[in-house]
């Protein structure tokens, strides 16, 4: 499960020293490696590093006679954090886990093009069994064919502009934690999560910003929760 702790949130407040974290993940760098490295000045890549000491994300260190940085414990586990997705899926493979996609639903040869933009992704623990008997391949495309309405909807909706000329992908996962389902049905949390949430009549819920985006800190979403009507 994905925690967005104080941990993650002080290391984003700068998106210079998450990028210096993200490089010294693959090993020890020299100074003069991270300058070449960044296009900081050399004042704003010593602030940084200074920081990140101070915060104990990064520490020095004498390799083969050379003064290096590498990441301490603490700047490892931020590491983790904000590469949850991609850590996750590389764990799963080195555990011999399981790995499916699929696109569009099956259709007859058309004269018209047709373009179907989402492929759904499903990586799945070795030890974990009955999959498909929780969540059906049927339902799978259901995801897709949702996500697709809601696009298309907010695109006419707000006239959004789009561009033929762009290109990109956009990956949204979500991570199901085996154990934290178990208890869940042992202990019908759904039930209960649905009762407060009904009576507090919102759904508050941390959403933090990556470092693609120009905000830093994280902001909260609430979702609205209409009552029945009898």
């Amino acid at each position: 499960m994905a925690n967005y702790t104080p941990r993650f949130q002080e290391l984003k407040k700068s998106g210079h020293r998450e990028e210096i974290v993200s490089a010294l993940n693959s090993g020890p760098k020299q100074y003069k490696e991270l300058e070449k490295m960044f296009e900081f000045s050399h004042t704003t890549l010593s602030k940084h590093l200074k920081d990140l000491q101070r915060t104990k994300f990064i520490e020095k260190d004498v390799q083969y006679g050379k003064l290096v940085y590498v990441l301490t414990r603490k700047g490892e586990n931020a590491y983790n954090e904000i590469f949850f997705l991609e850590n996750e899926l590389a764990e799963m493979k080195e555990r011999k886990g399981k790995y499916l996609s699929g696109g569009a639903p099956l259709q007859k040869d058309l004269n018209d093009p047709l373009f179907w933009p989402t492929v759904v992704h499903l990586a799945i623990d070795k030890n974990i069994e009955n999959i498909f008997q929780m969540i059906p391949k049927e339902y799978l495309i259901k995801i897709q064919e949702d996500l697709i309405l809601t696009l298309l909807y907010n695109i006419q909706k707000k006239k959004l502009p789009l561009d033929e000329n762009n290109d990109g992908r956009i990956i949204l996962g979500i991570s199901i934690d085996y154990s934290d389902l178990v208890k869940m049905v042992k202990y019908n949390s759904y039930e209960k999560w649905k009762k407060f949430w009904i009576q507090e009549k919102t759904i508050d819920t941390i959403w933090t910003q990556d470092s693609i985006t120009p905000h830093r800190r994280p902001y909260m979403l609430q979702y609205h929760i209409k009552e029945k009507r009898k």
